[in-house]
């Protein structure tokens, strides 16, 4: 439940930066050392994954992000729940409290050319054997969100419009030779930024 290094986007650096110390610092930072962390989970990843291949794990996360989507359009709180961690639940235990309270009585929702990026990622060490590996994603998509009241009448977007929108989630997954072959241990969501 918990963020090991939450993703923050980069400050742009300028031609200036290269000639002070601080903007040399930031390069070092970006290029070697959060780089490198990156690199440093997907190696564990494939050590900790079997056949773990980049072109599918992200697949399976933009099948995630659209089940995760669609169950909380449905209200379906198991569907979420067999997918977020706990502390993610509670945010959409929120969320679907919160929609109740404004009369929003069922969801349409809808995606179309989803993309999924990795920004970054990090391993936390939890137990002599077990690792946990958090991959931070941008996720861009064409969207439309239509909320009706208990009447049947759109109270809230449309179903016809398509917006572009960009989030940003943290995935997470149990990483060991005792997680490999246990039941269960899939990518979920950690949080969303």
């Amino acid at each position: 439940g918990i963020l090991v290094e939450p993703w923050k986007k980069e400050e742009t650096l300028t031609w200036q930066s290269l000639l002070t110390v601080e903007g040399w610092r930031a390069r070092w930072q970006r290029y070697f050392v959060n780089t490198g962390k990156s690199l440093f989970t997907l190696s564990k990843c494939m050590q900790g994954i079997p056949n773990f291949k980049l072109r599918d794990l992200k697949v399976e996360l933009a099948q995630l992000y659209e089940t995760i989507n669609e169950a909380a359009s449905k209200g379906s709180r198991k569907k979420i729940e067999e997918n977020v961690t706990e502390k993610a639940m509670r945010v959409y235990k929120k969320e679907l409290m919160d929609r109740k309270k404004n009369g929003w009585e069922k969801l349409d929702w809808k995606v179309e050319d989803l993309k999924l990026e990795l920004m970054q990622g990090r391993v936390v060490q939890v137990a002599p054997e077990v690792q946990f590996a958090q991959l931070t994603c941008k996720i861009s998509s064409k969207q439309s969100l239509a909320a009706y009241d208990a009447s049947g009448n759109i109270v809230a977007g449309s179903v016809n419009d398509m917006t572009d929108v960009s989030e940003y989630w943290v995935f997470e997954r149990g990483l060991g030779k005792k997680l490999v072959t246990g039941s269960g241990i899939r990518w979920r969501l950690a949080a969303r930024l």
